[in-house]
């Protein structure tokens, strides 16, 4: 649970023995804390739980007024639904990064009101992203996924790596990567930092109606 100095409360929810979702945890955590927001308790379940009851219902008895879940994608769905079964309603904002469409027609109606921050948009108007999506629909015959998307941009971030250096030598491609920069994807414009983090602007979706749309 966190505690703002305006009296808004959050409880956390992250698996115990996955290193992305102690990590995505801790940034959370930290973005909280620089934004004036005290971290009390975080709730945490080991991967592939299956049962998340006991720790969404102390969640629940805390009357929070947003949830944050830091889990991998299989474990996504259960917790939507599972929430949902406990009396946690659409009224408690569920936070869930990197939700992508596969992962809410999954969890039905337990998603409606659960709102992510991902990398991309099927609806996003950035470079190449509407002939990404044509396409697509047109080869398989159903919407891409964000994981899809983030595939075919590093395809492509790949390709232009291996143009730009000439060569396909190992140290010749991480070093033209590692200087990609301003580089067009369906992301939008897409660069490395000096560490090798990826830079590109993120996206804050909301399911409605079934459908991840733009959250305003």
């Amino acid at each position: 649970m966190f505690l703002t100095t305006v009296a808004f409360r959050e409880v956390s929810l992250a698996t115990s023995d996955d290193v992305y979702s102690q990590s995505a945890d801790a940034i959370f955590a930290e973005s909280l804390n620089s934004l004036g927001v005290e971290v009390l308790t975080t709730e945490t379940v080991p991967l592939r739980a299956s049962n998340y009851t006991e720790s969404l219902t102390r969640i629940k008895a805390l009357a929070p007024d947003a949830i944050m879940v830091s889990v991998q994608p299989f474990d996504m769905p259960e917790i939507m639904v599972q929430a949902r079964q406990v009396g946690i309603d659409t009224s408690v904002p569920i936070i869930l990064p990197l939700l992508s469409s596969t992962e809410g027609q999954k969890a039905g109606d337990a998603a409606e009101g659960v709102i992510t921050v991902a990398a991309w948009s099927i609806e996003a108007d950035t470079p190449y992203n509407q002939a990404f999506v044509r396409n697509f629909r047109a080869k398989y015959e159903s919407d891409p996924n964000l994981f899809g998307a983030l595939a075919y941009t590093s395809v492509y971030l790949l390709t232009n790596a291996i143009s730009s250096a000439g060569s396909i030598e190992s140290d010749a491609v991480r070093d033209a990567l590692a200087e990609t920069e301003g580089f067009d994807t369906v992301l939008g414009s897409f660069s490395f930092d000096a560490v090798g983090d990826p830079v590109y602007d993120p996206v804050t979706l909301i399911v409605e109606n079934g459908v991840l749309e733009a959250f305003e």
